[in-house]
């Protein structure tokens, strides 16, 4: 009887193992696991490997109500129950949606654009507006006169007085005269040019200057410049190096000069009657 007994217990102990073949299934499934990744995340994958492939784009986050519904509709996918209840959503969400990432990121690109160049048109249109304003009411301000909002609406008066026939002249016959010796004026009455220095009432004595210097008629910008200055007017000149704006400043000041020593004699340390600034040196 105790050799039967340990003949069952050396079968029982020794004889081979039988596996399991669900212990088999259970050790190559956990071999091959791959984690689950929502669509969620999917997506903002997808998005972000797009974004470094298409260089800086217009990229933002997708909604999380979008990524939201995406998962809704992968759920709904992954239960064999519900299978049976797929519908036209899919055409929104989802692989079966319409249009691929790749349109998306166009489209968003596309927009950004947009709201750029609306903001850069907005821009311009304030810096424009920025631009007039300064050059119709405070390019001949300085900042004294602005802080205590000081208007010019009347000129200097001087004793100089051009020819009659200079004043009645029609604005007609002045536009035509600019016009053929390509003056440009901004400004409201401007002086009529005057094309002849014994035309400027100077004194006999700077003509005859003027003429020792090989000077016989005006340019341009002096048919136009001087008979502004002497009128009293604030004037910007703009004209080509060599075209005589010198004269244009410097004709009127000496004419002031002499005229206010006439009226009243000047005395010893009395003035300054004109500045000039020069920035450059030639």
């Amino acid at each position: 009887m105790a050799k039967q007994n340990l003949g069952l217990l050396s079968k029982i102990f020794f004889s081979p193992r039988h596996l399991d073949k669900s212990d088999e299934s259970s050790n190559l499934s956990d071999d091959d696991y791959v984690p689950y990744i929502p669509v969620k995340q999917r997506k903002q994958q997808e998005l972000t490997s797009l974004q470094r492939v298409l260089g800086n784009l217009a990229y933002t986050e997708v909604p999380e109500e979008e990524l939201d519904q995406g998962n809704t509709a992968e759920q709904v996918e992954d239960d064999p129950e519900g299978m049976t209840k797929k519908s036209s959503d899919d055409k929104h969400h989802g692989p079966n949606a319409q249009g691929s990432l790749f349109d998306r990121m166009w489209e968003l690109k596309r927009k950004a654009e947009e709201r750029k160049e609306t903001e850069r048109d907005k821009k311009l249109k304030e810096e424009a507006k920025i631009l007039e304003s300064v050059a119709e009411k405070t390019a001949l301000k300085g900042v004294a006169e602005l802080a205590k909002g000081i208007q010019y609406d009347k000129p200097i008066q001087t004793s100089w007085v051009p020819p009659v026939y200079i004043r009645e002249q029609s604005e007609e016959k002045s536009a035509e005269i600019r016009k053929k010796f390509r003056i440009l004026t901004e400004g409201d009455d401007v002086p009529a040019p005057i094309r002849h220095f014994s035309e400027m009432c100077f004194p006999k004595a700077l003509i005859d200057l003027l003429k020792l210097r090989g000077i016989t008629k005006p340019t341009p910008i002096q048919m136009q410049g001087l008979p502004a200055v002497l009128s009293g007017r604030d004037m910007i000149g703009i004209a080509f190096t060599g075209s005589g704006k010198t004269m244009v400043f410097s004709i009127p000041v000496i004419l002031f000069s002499m005229d206010q020593e006439q009226k009243i004699p000047f005395i010893q340390n009395e003035g300054p009657y004109g500045l000039v600034l020069g920035p450059s040196v030639s």
